[in-house]
């Protein structure tokens, strides 16, 4: 793609302009930033590296046309950064010019200049704590109390200006401007300081500008800033007149002018050259056809940004999205609440239902329900991200049905995780699997509110879905990560799934019987299973680990086998313990490894070819040669035959469980039990009849022949 990007240049005092309400704030920030983070204190470092004459650094531009920036979203830079409602006063538009730019790279640094030299009111509203934390390093004293809020502006102290002086032999350029001499103050402490009664040993964490003690002390930095500006400083009485206005207009008192006349001219002529400093910054131009497709152009300036931006982490897409969301979120259709509000609230209740989310995961898995329930079961793309006719419908039709979504979500989880026992990070390992299940139970949660059932059908349609669930919710969430559903290639598989899901949407649609609805949605389900059974029976049979430590891979496989068997979940349902703690199940080897090592010592047999004997020996770590035991066993670990293991537990000296019994059940017979009386190859034939049998079951599991007898 050719001519994507020009090298240029603006002045600060250009470009600051461009992003003020002067120029009416030509220089925008996308909503796909991340908000402003910086703290006051880095504030000053900023500005006292430019005074030091340091470089500013370079900037990523992007100019975008007046017809393009309606359709994304974006804001002006702040003149208050409010940390206290997390409300945001930006600069209002006056008048839309031709052409605006968008700051992809640099918004921190453009946002803390404005703060400081941006003129009057401009600054942060943080709490008082939060100021004495940021700017003193210190925990304010005594109870919290009322949340006191300050408003603070950046200013010059004339008196730690002159000590810093004194301290520096009147050298300007020695003077450290983060050792006091710029300050954090509130001008007005009538209107830029919380009404709450304050005790009266209350210490506020800013110096008041309008307090008697503090007459003629501070100058408002972005006054000087401004002075600094005026085309008529060139001759050095030019400075000395504008200083001594600026002075007289504070009413510094006579001695103090005396001390730092002379320096304050000199910080107003590096003011100037500050001013006219050359900041550079690449700019990607505006798309014109002559670059190709539009989509190419928009995945590139995505791409462009995600990997620039966010302090060398690159944004994901979720994270995009989630901006989207938030510029569009309808607040009225929620109680009034926003949508972090509402995101954080969603992912409360799925962390109490046993699901944690990241924010990222759960915006993928509530974008994947829209796009089966809304968007036709077309999965946004990276470059839909900045195209607004694709992506801004989903923030109004997310907030309209977030009431109903929510509690399909929670509802579902908590089934799965509480009724069921599922765990995540056990048995699902992917929020994919899991985001399909939700959307096909949300399509069928639509479907019963969108016919108004009434509540004796709309019961029994509840218990088909949770009886289809039921049948299908173990072995889509375990076989599509068997059959590989969701590697790294995956995004084909999850737009196939919810273009199918969009389908079934409109199947059922027009369907007003609940019976036949009621089929659709069960067959939908087993089909998706049914399409994994050849991929999940290939890795079942691949299925083995190499090393001791490696077996926990087997942990879910055989989670789900204890449950297929009657009798073998009854006798396997309390979990053996060797003490009093309640037990943490993991996954043990039947004979111990130190056992199968002593075992083969000395073993001699000359039909038993180098081949043979290394597949023998390699038994021991195979699935049907491992159990799921309290951690505490560690059988691995010692020499003793699984038959002394059980000896010492619990629930063997009580007589609770008969060892033939627990044996018989769990395919255990008397080689697996007690090893060290069998030869080698012996032992490694029962493993391998074992191994052989238990993923025959899961295979049936897989295929629907066999289900959970534990429910």
């Amino acid at each position: 793609m050719s001519n994507f990007y020009t090298d240029n240049h603006k002045s600060l005092s250009e470009l600051l302009q461009k992003a003020s309400a002067n120029a009416g704030a030509e220089l925008l920030i996308p909503d796909l930033q991340r908000p402003y983070v910086w703290q006051p204190p880095q504030v000053i470092r900023l500005i006292d590296s430019l005074l030091r004459g340091w470089p500013f650094g370079s900037l990523l531009l992007w100019a975008v046309d007046k017809g393009g920036l309606a359709k994304i979203p974006h804001r002006s830079f702040a003149t208050l950064v409010d940390r206290v409602d997390d409300a945001i006063a930006s600069v209002k538009q006056r008048e839309e010019p031709a052409s605006y730019e968008m700051v992809l790279d640099g918004q921190q640094r453009v946002q803390s200049l404005l703060l400081a030299f941006g003129g009057d009111n401009w600054g942060f509203k943080m709490l008082d704590r939060e100021w004495h934390e940021t700017i003193n390093e210190k925990r304010q004293r005594g109870p919290r109390g009322k949340p006191h809020w300050s408003i603070g502006e950046l200013c010059l102290d004339l008196q730690s200006f002159q000590a810093e002086l004194t301290r520096r032999s009147n050298r300007l350029r020695e003077v450290d401007f983060t050792n006091g001499v710029l300050r954090w103050v509130t001008r007005n402490s009538q209107t830029q300081r919380s009404t709450f009664k304050r005790a009266e040993n209350y210490e506020d964490p800013l110096p008041a500008g309008d307090a008697k003690s503090n007459s003629g002390r501070f100058i408002r930095l972005s006054r000087l800033w401004e002075r600094a500006g005026n085309s008529g400083l060139v001759e050095g009485a030019d400075f000395e007149h504008a200083t001594s206005e600026i002075l007289k207009s504070h009413q510094v008192e006579a001695k103090m002018v005396a001390a730092i006349q002379r320096p304050l001219e000199d910080l107003l002529r590096k003011l100037k050259e500050v001013r006219s400093e050359r900041v550079t910054f690449l700019q990607v131009v505006a798309y014109k056809d002559s670059m190709g497709a539009i989509d190419g152009y928009m995945n590139a300036v995505v791409n462009i940004f995600t990997r620039l931006n966010s302090a060398g982490r690159t944004l994901t897409q979720e994270e995009i999205t989630f901006a989207w969301v938030k510029s569009g979120w309808d607040a009225s259709k929620v109680g009034n609440r926003s949508a972090t509000i509402c995101f954080k609230d969603l992912r409360e209740r799925l962390a109490k239902a046993g699901v944690t989310m990241e924010l990222d995961d759960l915006m993928s898995c509530v974008a994947f329900i829209w796009a089966t329930a809304r968007n036709n079961g077309k999965v946004l793309s990276q470059g839909d991200l900045l195209v607004a006719d694709k992506i801004n419908p989903m923030a109004q039709q997310l907030s309209e049905a977030w009431p109903t979504l929510c509690e399909s979500l929670f509802s579902t989880t908590e089934y799965l995780t509480q009724t069921r026992g599922l765990q995540q990070g056990k048995h699902f390992l992917s929020f994919n699997a899991l985001a399909v299940l939700l959307a096909w139970r949300f399509l069928a949660d639509e479907w019963g509110a969108a016919h108004g059932l009434k509540e004796m059908v709309k019961d029994g349609w509840n218990k088909t879905i949770n009886a289809a669930i039921s049948s299908c919710a173990e072995r889509w969430l375990i076989a599509s990560h068997w059959a590989g559903r969701w590697g790294q290639a995956s995004a084909p598989y999850v737009a196939d799934c919810a273009d199918k899901l969009s389908k079934l949407r409109v199947a059922t649609a027009s369907e007003a019987d609940v019976a036949k609805a009621a089929t659709i949605f069960q067959s939908f389900m087993q089909d998706l299973v049914k399409a994994l059974e050849a991929d999940a029976h290939d890795y079942l049979d691949r299925l083995r680990v190499d090393e001791r430590e490696q077996v926990r891979a087997y942990y879910t496989p055989l989670w789900i086998w204890h449950r297929l068997d009657a009798e073998r979940w009854k006798q396997s349902a309390t979990p053996l313990r060797l003490g009093k703690k309640l037990p943490e199940l993991d996954v043990d080897h039947m004979v111990a490894v130190k056992l199968w090592e002593s075992i083969w010592q000395g073993f001699q047999d000359k039909n038993l070819t180098e081949e043979k004997r290394e597949e023998a020996m390699d038994a021991v770590n195979q699935i049907g040669n491992c159990i799921l035991l309290e951690t505490a066993f560690n059988i691995s670990k010692g020499k003793k035959s699984l038959a002394m293991w059980l000896s010492e537990t619990h629930e063997f000296k009580q007589k609770q469980l008969v060892e033939v019994d627990w044996a018989k059940a769990l395919v255990l017979d008397a080689v697996c039990l007690r090893p060290e009386s069998a030869t080698p190859t012996h032992v490694a034939a029962a493993i391998e009849k074992r191994t052989s049998s238990i993923k025959t079951e899961l295979k049936e599991f897989i295929s629907g022949k066999r289900s959970r007898q534990d429910m």
